[in-house]
């Protein structure tokens, strides 16, 4: 049976193998079924969602010098701290990425019925079609900086047209210290007075 997979848009790829020019095999993710269908991936790859964009692709295993246990840690934390309920992070070889929903559903569901009236049973429905299609943007990133000690530097995205990238906050501290400091800025205007 094909591997197939279904990105949070709702959209279904399926895992075909290709060629490269040398004759080696190559995978890679498509829209539509090819002749070449994948039942499992090779050992050492993974079907990757980019948090961006939604795109799924195939790629390398990457280890991670970051813990389980520290994703978890921070996944709690934008919760408590931030109030977020719709956020995603990356486990990157060495550092966590927090990409936050551009679009409140709440928020969006109250516009629509302004313009519209009252949704009533609809409104659930669009709730998801709104997540479904929302897009994600990246807010902090905490990387590590001292592994003996789990001591992280963060940076938070800079958004100012020429100069967008990342903007350094912190040296190196434990992880629940910048949580504790950084984390209720987001979705808040503060986040963007942080220097």
């Amino acid at each position: 049976m094909a591997l197939e997979y279904t990105n949070r848009r709702g959209q279904r790829y399926y895992v075909l193998q290709g060629l490269t020019k040398t004759g080696k095999p190559k995978y890679y993710c498509a829209r539509k079924p090819g002749r070449v269908a994948v039942g499992e991936l090779p050992p050492g790859f993974e079907i990757y969602e980019h948090p961006q964009s939604a795109l799924v692709s195939i790629r390398k295993i990457k280890p991670s010098r970051v813990l389980a246990c520290e994703v978890e840690f921070l996944e709690a934390q934008v919760r408590k701290l931030a109030g977020i309920e719709h956020f995603i992070i990356d486990r990157q070889p060495n550092a966590l990425v927090i990409y936050v929903c551009d679009s409140d559903p709440r928020q969006l569901n109250s516009v629509f019925e302004k313009l519209c009236g009252p949704l009533g049973s609809r409104a659930e429905s669009n709730r998801q079609w709104i997540l479904q299609n929302a897009s994600y943007s990246p807010m902090f990133r905490f990387t590590l900086g001292n592994e003996t000690e789990r001591l992280f530097h963060l940076h938070r995205w800079c958004y100012r047209g020429a100069i967008d990238g990342w903007f350094p906050l912190s040296p190196d501290r434990p992880l629940d210290e910048l949580a504790a400091d950084y984390l209720p800025h987001l979705g808040q205007e503060s986040y963007f007075e942080l220097m």
